[in-house]
C-alpha cells in the first residue's frame, strides 16, 4: 500500500470500530525513544521517521504533529496532500481534534501506547469539548501485513564492576525510599529495568535494552521480571549476584497481579507507565498509587565507579572521532565524500574501539542546507556530496560497555564565509558560557539555559531546541529527569551527566551545533546562604575547528577556557592515537593554544 491507501484503510477500521477520529503517537508500550521495528507505526503510516511526533486522523482530514527539531524534516517525509503539518509545542493533537470535531463524537486510541498522564490530559480536554475517548485496538497493527515480529534476544549480565552497585543494594535503596508508600513498584520503562537489574539486551536499536515488564516487591526486596517465553528459553541461569531477580513468563503477568498484588498498593509513575498497564492493575484489584518512580532519579546520579568508566569511554570515543576528523580533513576537498560515506567511516572508527557495543543513535551527518535540519538523517535520496564551500555538521555517539557518548562538531569545507565564522563563534561563546557556569544547589536547567543563548540573542538569533539533555550509563542517550532547557524544572545535582549543545540553523544554507557532555559536580565552596556551589566538568575530548573561530569575538576568559580544554583533549586522547602518526600529529596541531 502507498501512504494514501494506508490512510484509507485506517479510516475503514475507524468506521468499523465506531470511532470518528484516531490518535497515533510515536511510542510503544515501553515509551521508548528508539522503537523496535514492529512499533514504528507512525513512520510506517505517515512516512515521518523522527523520534517524537503524533498523527491525528479524522474522517475527512489528518495531521502530523512534530516539534521545532523536525519542522523541515516532516515536510520532506510526509505527503502534504494527506496530512497537515502542526507543531505540538503550540497545539497538541487532542486540542486540534477538539477544534475539528462535534460534541458526542468518539476518538479512539491504543492505551498500550499512551501513558496514564497523557490519557488523563486528553480525557480532561475532551470532557470540556463534549468528546468521548475510547480504548480500541491499534488500527495500524490490523492493516500492517508485513509488520516485523517482536525481537527475542535474551538479556545478558552487566558487570557490577562497571555498574558500581549491585542489584541487592539498588533494590534496598528503592524499598527504603518507598517505605510506607507502596507494597510494589511497577516498572515498564526499559532503561529503568536494565539499570535496576544490571542486565542489558539487544532488542532496541541504539539502546542496550530488552523488552520486559518488572514488578518490585518492596517488602521482600525482590524483582519479578516478566519476559517472553522465547527470551526465557534462551537465557542463561542468573548468578548469585542476581538472586533477588525472579524470571516469569510475560503471559502470567495478570495472574501475578491478581494473586500477589490484589488489595496491595502498587506504585506507578503516570508519566511513563501506560494506560493499559494501569487498567490491568485496577482489574486485578490493586490499589494503584501514582507517583514519581525513584529509579529515574537514582540512575541519573552516576556513582564514582560509573563516572570513572564514563570518562574512559569518552577518551576512546575522542580517539575514534579524532581519527575520523583527520581523515575528513584529508579528503574533504576531493569531491569524493558524501554524507553517508562520512558517517559510515566514523561508525567504523568507533567499532574499532575496545568495548564498543553499538551507536547510541543514528548519526546526523549534514552538509550545507541539510545541516540546518536539526535532526536530519541522511538517506540515499537526500545524500549530499561534500564539496565546494560550506559547513559540515556531524552529531553522533557510541554505546560502550563503560559509557554512552554523544558529541557534535561543525567543521568547515572549502572557504567558510565571514557570516559562517561569526555564527560559529557565537555558538561557541554560548557553549563556553554554559561549560564555565557556577550555580547554587537547587538550580534547574530552565534557570541557566539562557547562558548558552545570550551571545545569539544579542544578534537576534536563537535555536529551537533545548541546550542539553541527560545521558545514561550504557543506557539511553537521552535520559531524564533533568535537562538544560527553558522547560526543565528539575534541580541539577552532582553526578548527573548532561549534554551542552547550543546551535544555530540557517534554513537551506548551513547548520551549526557544538556539543560536549558534562558532569555536574561540586564546585568546592558554598554560597553565603549555605547552599553548595555546583559547576560542570566537560568529559568529551574532541578539538574545535580553529578555522571557524573569530578570536576577536572572544574575551580573554573564553580564550583561556579554549586553551585549557584543548590541553585536556591532547592529554586524554593522544595516548589512544599514538600508534597512528597521522592522527597523532593532526591532534597535536588542532590542540595548540589559540592565544
Amino acid at each position: 500500500m502507498n501512504d494514501a491507501q494506508k490512510l484509507e484503510q485506517i479510516r475503514r477500521e475507524m468506521e468499523a470500530a465506531g470511532v470518528d477520529a484516531y490518535l497515533l503517537p510515536h511510542a510503544d508500550e515501553y515509551q521508548n525513544e528508539f522503537l523496535p521495528c514492529y512499533a514504528k507505526r507512525l513512520a510506517w503510516l505517515t512516512g515521518f521517521t523522527g523520534s517524537a511526533g503524533y498523527a491525528a486522523i479524522l474522517n475527512d482530514s489528518a495531521a502530523v504533529f512534530v516539534d521545532g527539531r523536525y519542522t523541515i524534516q516532516v515536510q520532506s517525509e510526509v505527503d502534504a496532500k494527506l496530512y497537515a503539518y502542526e507543531d505540538y509545542t503550540k497545539v497538541m493533537p487532542w486540542f486540534w481534534i477538539g477544534l475539528h470535531m462535534q460534541k458526542g463524537q468518539v476518538v479512539g486510541y491504543d492505551p498500550a501506547c499512551w501513558t496514564v498522564q497523557q490519557k488523563d490530559q486528553i480525557e480532561r480536554h475532551f470532557s470540556g469539548c463534549g468528546l468521548v475517548l475510547r480504548a480500541c485496538e491499534n488500527f495500524v497493527d490490523k492493516i500492517w501485513d508485513d509488520q516485523p515480529a517482536a525481537p527475542i534476544w535474551p538479556p545478558f549480565l552487566y558487570d557490577e564492576d562497571l555498574a558500581g552497585q549491585g542489584v541487592k543494594a539498588k533494590i534496598a535503596d528503592i524499598s527504603e525510599r518507598l517505605s510506607g508508600w507502596a507494597d510494589y513498584l511497577l516498572l515498564t520503562q526499559l532503561d529503568s529495568i536494565a539499570w535496576l537489574t544490571n542486565l542489558r539486551g539487544k532488542d532496541v536499536a541504539c539502546s542496550p535494552f530488552f523488552l520486559a515488564t518488572a514488578i518490585v516487591d518492596l517488602n521482600k526486596e525482590a524483582v519479578y521480571l516478566f519476559l517472553s517465553k522465547e527470551k526465557i528459553a534462551a537465557m542463561e541461569e542468573l548468578p548469585s549476584t542476581h538472586e533477588h531477580i525472579h524470571v516469569h513468563d510475560i503471559d502470567g503477568l495478570d495472574d501475578f497481579l491478581s494473586s500477589s498484588c490484589s488489595a496491595k498498593a502498587v506504585r506507578m509513575d503516570p508519566r511513563y507507565s501506560s494506560a493499559f498497564h494501569h487498567s490491568r492493575c485496577e482489574a486485578a484489584g490493586c490499589v494503584v498509587k501514582q507517583g514519581d518512580c525513584p529509579v529515574i532519579a537514582l540512575k541519573a546520579l552516576k556513582n564514582e565507579v560509573e563516572q570513572k568508566h564514563i570518562r574512559h569511554a569518552h577518551c576512546k570515543d575522542g580517539a575514534a572521532i579524532a581519527s575520523f576528523l583527520c581523515w575528513f580533513d584529508k579528503h574533504k576537498s576531493s569531491g569524493e565524500l558524501d554524507e553517508l560515506s562520512a558517517e559510515s567511516y566514523l561508525t567504523e572508527q568507533r567499532r574499532r574501539q575496545h568495548g564498543f557495543f553499538d551507536i547510541s543513535f543514528d548519526p546526523i551527518s549534514g552538509f550545507a542546507g541539510n545541516g540546518a535540519i536539526v535532526h536530519y538523517r541522511a538517506t540515499e535520496s537526500t545524500n549530499k556530496k561534500i564539496e565546494g564551500d560550506g559547513l559540515y555538521l556531524i552529531d553522533s555517539g557510541g554505546q560502550y560497555y563503560d559509557g554512552t557518548t554523544d558529541l557534535t562538531r561543525t567543521v568547515a569545507v572549502g572557504t567558510p564565509s565571514e557570516q559562517m565564522k561569526k555564527h560559529y563563534t557565537l555558538v561557541l561563546k554560548g557553549h563556553i558560557a554554559m561549560a564555565r557556569a557556577v550555580f547554587p544547589s537547587g538550580t534547574t536547567g530552565a534557570q541557566i539555559d539562557h547562558l548558552a543563548r545570550e551571545p545569539l540573542w544579542k544578534e537576534g538569533l536563537d535555536y529551537a531546541h533545548g541546550t542539553g539533555h541527560g545521558v545514561g550509563m550504557f543506557l539511553n542517550v537521552h535520559e531524564g529527569p533533568a535537562s538544560l532547557s527553558p522547560r526543565s524544572n528539575y534541580p541539577l545535582q552532582a553526578g548527573m551527566l548532561l549534554s551542552n549543545e547550543p546551535g544555530y540553523y540557517k534554513t537551506d544554507a548551513y547548520g551549526i551545533r557544538i556539543e560536549n557532555l558534562v558532569f555536574v559536580k561540586e564546585a568546592g565552596f558554598a554560597f553565603e546562604d549555605g547552599r553548595s556551589a555546583l559547576c560542570f566538568e566537560t568529559v568529551s575530548y574532541v578539538p574545535f575547528d580553529r578555522t571557524l573561530i573569530v578570536k576577536d569575538l572572544l574575551c580573554e576568559e573564553e580564550v583561556v577556557w579554549l586553551d585549557n580544554y584543548h590541553a585536556d583533549v591532547w592529554r586524554s586522547v593522544s595516548p589512544f592515537v599514538a600508534a597512528d602518526r597521522d592522527v597523532y600529529d593532526w591532534l597535536y596541531d588542532c590542540t595548540r593554544p589559540l592565544s
